[in-house]
């Protein structure tokens, strides 16, 4: 009866210890996400939370909770406060479908530049499932790019506001033509894990101004 009783009294502490760890996590989350808004006050930011997320689409889509009755509207940006996420897809009266930058067959293009060198422009299209990282594409070949540069949004097309923080570069490859280069770029925001979320519904920022020598008719959609 005693061990029965000391088990018990072990299991409950065990799982008190996981829910002030799980507390303690959301607490620094929405620690971060203040911060990020007090930071960031050229945004209009709304705070939502994740609310579903399929396990046959976990690289593709999640669900969060606001929609129209909110102010959400589609193709507004969504972030964390590590940086971008994706998009919103599609909007319900109190929910939204939010894609992420993950998804392997998104279709929308992000155009983007290096942060304090804005001559360095490309377009993210893509994502490599395998090493993790998004594909920032068509830069001029001559562009000196170097691992460790950040990436962020230009605003150029209308769709993401200018100044996201999208992640840093890991590696740069040669297209097989030799035209131009991709660089892969590891997201800034964690993909695999989301929880509290901003999705961007104004910015004040004007867009960064592309050289016209730059690639052409590339517009996010």
């Amino acid at each position: 009866s005693e061990n029965q009783r000391l088990k018990a009294s072990l299991q409950d502490n065990a799982k008190l210890a996981a829910q002030i760890r799980q507390l303690e996590l959301e607490n620094k989350t929405l620690r971060e996400m203040l911060e990020y808004k007090e930071n960031h006050q050229e945004y209009t930011l709304l705070a939502a939370r994740v609310i579903n997320r399929s396990p046959d689409r976990w690289y593709q889509m999640v669900t969060i909770d606001r929609g129209k009755k909110h102010g959400v509207e589609g193709n507004m940006a969504v972030v964390t406060a590590d940086g971008l996420i994706g998009r919103v897809k599609s909007v319900s009266q109190f929910t939204s479908q939010v894609e992420l930058l993950s998804d392997v067959n998104r279709t929308s293009h992000i155009s983007a530049i290096v942060q304090g060198n804005e001559n360095i422009f490309g377009v993210i299209e893509g994502y490599d499932l395998e090493k993790g990282a998004l594909l920032f594409q068509k830069i001029p070949k001559d562009t000196p790019l170097e691992v460790g540069q950040t990436v962020i949004t230009s605003g150029i097309g209308g769709v993401y506001p200018p100044g996201l923080f999208i992640g840093k570069i890991i590696e740069v490859l040669p297209d097989q033509y030799d035209l131009t280069q991709t660089a892969l770029v590891e997201p800034a925001a964690n993909l695999y894990h989301l929880d509290h979320v901003f999705v961007v519904q104004q910015s004040t920022l004007p867009p960064f101004e592309i050289p016209q020598s730059g690639p052409e008719g590339e517009e996010e959609q």
